[in-house]
């Protein structure tokens, strides 16, 4: 499920930029970054063994830094895909973030109202569904015996108060986002 190999760059690797400028433009007060990412660190909140590419650690901390640097006040953080549906380095910057942050999770078509209930706790308002070969697997709906249990898994993260994003293929090589809730 998961993986705890150390992280090697690859040849010709780009890092974030280690000192960003200050931009010219200020958003204006309350702003929200609205699709941000943690990555790892690795050591504590290993990648996926099944992702499609592996980040550099970008700690909930650089992400802090970052937003506030950038101006934000808020920030929305989405869960990265190399972590699969191990929500625990998003869950784990939510309850760092003071209130500043809400969540977007992704979670397996099986979890439960309970699970769901203990996500929207710790400020996740937002499931991610990822149907883009390039990023995972093929939609639930595509294995056999999952349409049934997707009508009864949107039940339940409604009952949860809780909304769902999908990433969908539209034409081959090209992705659209569809948000519902």
């Amino acid at each position: 499920m998961t993986s705890a190999a150390p992280f090697k760059k690859s040849s010709g690797w780009l890092d974030w930029h280690p000192d960003p400028g200050t931009p010219s433009y200020r958003p204006p007060a309350g702003a929200v970054d609205a699709h941000c990412h943690v990555f790892g660190p690795g050591a504590s909140f290993p990648y996926a063994a099944q992702r499609k590419y592996t980040p550099c650690d970008a700690s909930k901390e650089q992400l802090f830094a970052l937003r506030d640097h950038l101006g934000f006040t808020r920030n929305v953080i989405v869960q990265a895909s190399c972590h699969g549906t191990d929500n625990r380095a998003l869950l784990d910057a939510l309850d760092a973030a003071n209130g500043r942050a809400r969540g977007v999770a992704a979670v397996r078509p099986d979890i439960d109202d309970q699970a769901l209930q203990a996500l929207a706790q710790r400020g996740v308002k937002a499931l991610r569904f990822n149907f883009v070969k390039r990023l995972v697997a093929p939609p639930p709906h595509a294995r056999s015996g999952d349409r049934a249990r997707g009508g009864a898994f949107r039940r339940g993260y409604n009952r949860a108060g809780v909304g769902h994003r999908r990433h969908v293929p539209s034409a081959p090589g090209a992705a659209r986002r569809t948000d519902q809730s």
